[in-house]
């Protein structure tokens, strides 16, 4: 289902962009875009969950007169993405507390 937002609504959400109905409206398509960079279907729900994130933070920029919601949602997942994927992977918290030499042999 494609929902664009019309002109209309884009012009009463201002800076007030409504990213509950985002939600709603465009997941399905930002964890596609989400899951054709980072492929792991896991990474892919954190990737959405942090560039909801990231709109929200940026929601200032948002300009209604622009393209729809959804082409600003979907160029921030893809950036999203990207950047966990070039981030350098780390330990889980429980491993970071483990002895070096235990984790090599599977005991903590």
């Amino acid at each position: 289902m494609h929902h664009a937002i019309r002109p209309t609504e884009r012009a009463a959400l201002g800076p007030a962009v409504d990213l509950g109905s985002a939600d709603a409206a465009y997941r399905g398509r930002m964890l596609t875009r989400a899951r054709r960079i980072v492929v792991d279907p896991d990474l892919a729900e954190d990737v959405v969950q942090e560039a909801f994130l990231r709109a929200w933070r940026a929601r200032a920029s948002f300009d209604a007169d622009g393209p729809p919601l959804v082409n600003w949602l979907l160029v921030i997942t893809a950036n999203t993405a990207v950047d966990m994927v070039k981030a350098p992977v780390r330990a889980p918290a429980a491993d970071r507390n483990c002895p070096a030499g235990s984790r090599r042999r599977g005991r903590h």
